[in-house]
């Protein structure tokens, strides 16, 4: 049994860049490694096992069947989340998988009830709030001391030089569901989630789209009100290049520099303005620095959930996916976005089969 295993192995499938940073992580794991690595190409298994570790499988079935291989993180892309999940579930494997979880709520949805039904634990990959810098916000969040949230900007922008990006490559592929929305987005969305601490729909919702010339979101612009009056602000873009995020409290505010993979955060007492001068009354610059990549926080967090037999994280819980995946959803039927696998297909359906 897992709970009783020294060590737990990962299969990664899918040994790209990702996978690589996933796999880097877990020398800060004491008890988790490479088990093994899949791959179409069994050349490209075999070199990242010369470098992480591990058994070098040229199929991703051979890969979740490998019986070393407790947990399978899924890093391919996100067009065929939903067949590499669900083949890893059929192989009785926990499964972690990186984010955007799926292409749309009703992939989700289908991803959550298959592994439900097997027994098998399953989560999105939303590492950002392991860290320990986000850590802190939450906590501080949920002491009161700053009172209550009353607005989350957050903007995630890749800065990617427009003149340098290919119309093939990934982020502006419609057949890989490319675009800012899925592959930035969803840091927005899920710092606004953590800040709120609850989950639930808002009441007024807006969005704007800037169109690459490949049809997917160049930029997308987000504005959210909720029941208790509390805003949001969020922007995700393939061109500029933002990771802040600023938590407005009645009683002062929090400023994560880069909510990603954070290191600091900045908190401030609500600012005495003055007709002549402003000032802050407390003002506090805590550093969180981390060791490599910083996949380790979410790696050590799944394999305790898995070790203790949850079939669910109670941090990243499958109602907040499937919220964050159906707004997504609003925004891109907003702008007329749909991806060629959507067309002509039972949306939960597998969009790409391993």
């Amino acid at each position: 049994m897992v709970s009783q295993k020294k060590k737990i192995g990962w299969g990664i499938l899918g040994p790209g860049r990702i996978g690589r940073d996933f796999a880097a992580s877990l020398r800060y794991v004491p008890d988790g490694y490479v088990a093994a690595a899949g791959s179409r190409s069994l050349e490209r298994s075999r070199a990242f096992c010369r470098e992480f570790g591990g058994a070098a499988y040229g199929s991703y079935r051979e890969l979740v069947e490998d019986p070393a291989v407790d947990i399978v993180y899924v890093a391919v892309p996100h067009p065929m989340h939903e067949a590499a999940v669900k083949l890893a579930s059929d192989a009785g494997k926990a499964v972690l998988c990186e984010k955007p979880f799926a292409v749309n709520r009703a992939q989700a949805a289908s991803m959550f009830e298959h592994a439900a039904a097997n027994g098998t634990f399953l989560m999105e990959g939303l590492w950002s709030r392991f860290f320990p810098a986000w850590t802190y916000v939450r906590q501080l969040l949920r002491s009161g001391e700053l009172g209550r949230v009353v607005n989350v900007t957050s903007l995630t922008g890749w800065g990617v030089d427009p003149k340098a990006l290919p119309p093939t490559d990934r982020l502006l592929d419609p057949a890989l569901a490319g675009g800012a929305l899925l592959d930035g987005g969803v840091y927005s969305l899920a710092a606004m989630t953590v800040a709120m601490g609850r989950l639930e729909e808002p009441t007024e919702f807006f969005s704007s789209v800037l169109p690459a010339s490949t049809g997917v979101d160049a930029e997308s612009t987000l504005f959210l009100r909720f029941a208790d009056g509390m805003t949001a602000n969020l922007m995700c873009g393939l061109y500029r290049r933002e990771f802040r995020t600023v938590i407005t409290c009645e009683e002062g505010s929090i400023l994560i520099p880069r909510h990603r993979n954070p290191d600091m955060v900045l908190v401030g007492s609500r600012p005495q303005i003055h007709c002549d001068q402003s000032y802050w009354q407390d003002h506090r610059v805590m550093r969180f620095p981390f060791p490599g990549e910083g996949f380790q926080y979410e790696a050590a967090a799944v394999q305790e959930w898995v070790r203790a037999g949850l079939t669910v994280s109670p941090e990243v819980p499958p109602e907040e996916t499937l919220l964050i995946s159906g707004l997504c959803d609003r925004v891109r039927a907003a702008a007329g976005i749909v991806y060629p696998f959507e067309q002509n297909r039972d949306a939960g359906e597998a969009a790409s089969q391993i």
